[in-house]
C-alpha cells in the first residue's frame, strides 16, 4: 500500500470513528475535529476550527485547563485523563455531560500537536449514580435498623423484658416492602432528573410523590416501634461525651432525607463546638424529630436557626427555632402528649402526633429535658438541655 493510500486510510479512520477526535496546536487552538466530536458537542467544523480548546469545557474548568495544557506541551507523553475524577464537557447548548479522554501527541511540518480521543460516558455515569444512590439508601436503612435493635436490646436487658409483638412483627412486615418502594422510587427520580419533555416531568413528579409518601409511612412505622419500646418501661440510655456539632450534622442529614421537595435552610446562631453527655443514637433521633416537626409545619420554605449556650450549672442548651406559625401560649406542654396534633387534628399535614412524645422520653432517659418556649416573634423555639460532656 502506498504512502498516499495509508494517509487516506488514516484520515478515513479518524473521520468515521465513533470516538470524538480533536487536535490542537501549542497555542491551544483547534486544528482538526472529526464528525463524531461535532455531533457530540453540537458544533459545526467551522465553528470549532481556530477556537481555543477550552470552549468545550464548562466555564469553571477553563482557567485551570490552560495551565494543564501548557504542562502537557512542556512534557509530552501519551496518557488517559480523569483517572481519579470525572471530567465534564460542555455542549453548544450549555448542557454538561461526563466524558472520558485519552491524550496523545504528534509532529507535523516541524510543529507539535496534541490529540484527544473523547468518549461520552453519560449512560455509564447515570448507572453508576443510580447504583451509588441505592447503596447509600440501603446503608442508611441498615444503620437505622441496627439502631432500633440496639436500643431495643438495651431496654430489654435493663428491664428484663422481651420485645413486644408490635416491635418485632410490625417493624419487619412494614419496613421490608416500604424499603423496596423507597429504593425503586429514588431510582425513578434519578432516572428522570433533568427531564425536558412534559411527559417525563410529569413522571418525575409522580415518582417524587411516591417516594415522599413511602418515607412518611416509614417514619410513622419507626415512631410506632419506638413508642412500643418506650411503653415497656424505663428506657436505658448509654450516655458518653460527644461533640454536639457531629450529632446535629447527622440529624440534619436524616431530616432532609424525609422532608421531600421542601426548601430546607439551616442558619447558625452560634458555634456548636461543645461536648455533651448523651446517648448518641437517642440524641440524633431527638434532634431529627424536632427538625422534621419544624419542617412539617413551616410551609414550603423551611428556615431553621440552631444555636447553643452553656449555663453556669454545667448544662448545655441546644436551641432549634423554626419559621412556622408557632404554638399558642399555654399549649406548649400539650404538644408532648401522645397523639396530640393541636390545630392539625384532621388537617392536611400528615402525622400521628408521636414525634415530640418520643423526643421527651429519650431526653428524660439521658437525664436531660426538652421544652417549647413561648415566642412573641412567631415560629416555635424548642430547647434541649443536657449535661455537659
Amino acid at each position: 500500500m502506498t504512502g498516499s493510500s495509508l494517509q487516506e486510510l488514516t484520515t478515513a479512520i479518524v473521520a468515521e470513528t465513533t470516538n470524538g477526535i480533536v487536535a490542537i496546536d501549542d497555542r491551544g487552538e483547534i486544528v482538526l475535529v472529526n464528525k463524531a466530536l461535532q455531533e457530540m458537542f453540537g458544533y459545526s467544523e467551522n465553528e470549532l476550527l481556530g477556537q481555543k480548546i477550552e470552549m468545550l469545557l464548562p466555564e469553571r474548568f477553563r482557567q485551570g485547563h490552560v495551565k494543564q495544557r501548557g504542562n502537557f506541551f512542556s512534557n509530552l507523553d501519551n496518557r488517559p485523563m480523569g483517572v481519579s475524577q470525572v471530567l465534564f464537557g460542555q455542549r453548544k447548548s450549555g448542557s454538561e455531560f461526563p466524558i472520558e479522554v485519552g491524550l496523545s501527541h504528534g509532529k507535523a511540518d516541524g510543529k507539535e500537536y496534541a490529540c484527544a480521543s473523547i468518549i461520552d460516558i453519560s449512560l455509564r455515569w447515570n448507572r453508576e449514580r443510580e447504583l451509588e444512590l441505592n447503596r447509600q439508601n440501603l446503608e442508611t436503612l441498615v444503620e437505622e435498623r441496627t439502631e432500633d435493635l440496639s436500643m431495643a436490646l438495651r431496654t430489654s436487658e435493663a428491664n428484663s423484658k422481651f420485645l413486644s409483638d408490635m416491635l418485632t412483627t410490625m417493624s419487619h412486615e412494614f419496613r421490608t416492602p416500604l424499603n423496596a418502594v423507597i429504593g425503586f422510587s429514588e431510582l425513578l427520580v434519578t432516572f428522570f432528573e433533568g427531564a425536558q419533555s412534559v411527559e417525563d416531568k410529569e413522571r418525575a413528579h409522580y415518582a417524587a410523590m411516591i417516594n415522599d409518601a413511602a418515607n412518611n409511612l416509614l417514619g410513622l412505622v419507626q415512631k410506632t416501634s419506638s413508642m412500643s419500646v418506650i411503653s415497656m418501661g424505663d428506657l436505658f440510655a448509654n450516655p458518653v461525651s460527644i461533640l454536639l456539632e457531629d450529632v446535629v450534622e447527622k440529624a440534619i442529614a436524616r431530616s432532609i432525607r424525609s422532608t421531600g421537595e421542601k426548601e430546607f435552610e439551616i442558619r447558625w446562631a452560634s458555634s456548636l463546638d461543645k461536648k455533651v453527655l448523651a446517648d448518641e443514637v437517642m440524641l440524633v433521633r431527638v434532634i431529627a424529630l424536632v427538625l422534621e416537626n419544624a419542617a412539617k409545619f413551616s410551609g414550603n420554605e423551611v428556615i431553621i436557626t440552631i444555636g447553643c449556650e452553656e449555663s453556669p450549672d454545667g448544662k448545655v442548651k441546644l436551641s432549634i427555632r423554626d419559621n412556622g406559625p408557632g404554638i399558642e401560649d399555654g399549649k406548649q406542654d400539650s404538644a408532648f402528649n401522645a397523639f396530640e396534633r393541636l390545630n392539625e387534628s384532621g388537617g392536611t399535614i400528615s402525622g400521628i402526633g408521636l414525634g415530640l412524645t418520643i423526643a421527651r422520653a429519650y431526653m428524660t432517659a439521658m437525664k436531660g429535658s426538652v421544652e417549647i418556649s413561648e415566642q412573641n416573634s412567631g415560629g416555635t423555639l424548642v430547647e434541649l438541655v443536657m449535661p455537659k460532656g
